[in-house]
């Protein structure tokens, strides 16, 4: 994970790209803003500029669910 004001970069290493495509579109039709770029395993969260510790925890809390459901 890095990071730069609020746009944050997070590697997944554990997963195809198959598997993180599959992440960053669930992401994207819950309603976040992301960027994958094609052949690699890096998401790019690009949250606006004014948002709340309770979307950035609706966003953990789902991010965290599709990982566990993808890993499996």
């Amino acid at each position: 994970v890095r990071g730069r004001g609020l746009m944050v970069s997070i590697t997944l290493r554990v997963l195809s790209e198959t598997e993180i495509n599959d992440v960053f579109l669930k992401l994207v039709d819950s309603g976040y803003i992301l960027v994958k770029r094609p052949g690699l395993n890096v998401l790019r969260i690009d949250p606006p500029l004014t948002i709340n510790r309770e979307v950035l925890d609706g966003f953990l809390e789902c991010f965290e669910e599709i990982l566990v459901k993808t890993a499996h």
